[in-house]
């Protein structure tokens, strides 16, 4: 089963609960595409960037870390 099972524009990955986030690499900060997206203290970690990516691939939004760069 993909890590992002369960992701939709409006749900969290069925793997996230409140100790940890799927797509933040287990930290306690959500990092969903269409709700928190990814702090600036996490951009340089390519583990989280790439799982945002695919994150934003997947519900079909702009991927707004790359915008940025």
């Amino acid at each position: 089963m993909s890590k992002l099972a369960g992701l939709t524009k409006i749900d969290c990955p069925t793997g996230c609960n409140a100790d940890g986030c799927v797509i933040a690499a287990g930290h306690p900060h959500c990092m969903h595409p269409c709700k928190g997206g990814v702090p600036q203290a996490f951009k340089s970690d390519a583990s989280i960037q790439k799982t945002f990516a695919d994150a934003c691939a997947a519900l079909g939004v702009s991927n707004k870390n790359l915008l940025t760069q």
